[in-house]
């Protein structure tokens, strides 16, 4: 039996239909862009569903309503997001676009 268990493993992993590549970026790739306040985020695109997720201090959150389907709270609705001045005399503050993320894990899948 012991000869079978790496197979039997094996089997149950491709049974899931989830597979995942990877990419951690930092600040330094986005410089100003850079939306969070953690300093890296791993990127990776769950497959087959094509759903590009981000894991920040290691929960993975949705960058796109096909992750979000998938159960992965909003990355932008997470409690790492800065936020950008639009209009100081006004005093207009926004969250930063974690869309920066989304091409770069998007590639992922191809």
């Amino acid at each position: 039996m012991v000869r079978y268990r790496p197979l039997l493993l094996a089997a149950l992993l491709g049974a899931c239909g989830q597979s995942q590549r990877t990419a951690v970026v930092s600040p330094a790739d986005y410089g100003e862009t850079w939306p969070i306040t953690a300093t890296s985020v791993e990127l990776r695109c769950v497959e087959p569903q094509q759903a590009p997720v981000a894991r920040v201090q290691g929960v993975d959150y949705a960058l796109n309503g096909v992750a979000k389907q998938l159960g992965y709270p909003y990355l932008h609705e997470s409690p790492y997001i800065l936020k950008d001045t639009l209009d100081a005399n006004l005093g207009i503050v926004a969250n930063k676009d974690v869309g920066v993320f989304m091409d770069r894990a998007l590639a992922l899948c191809k």
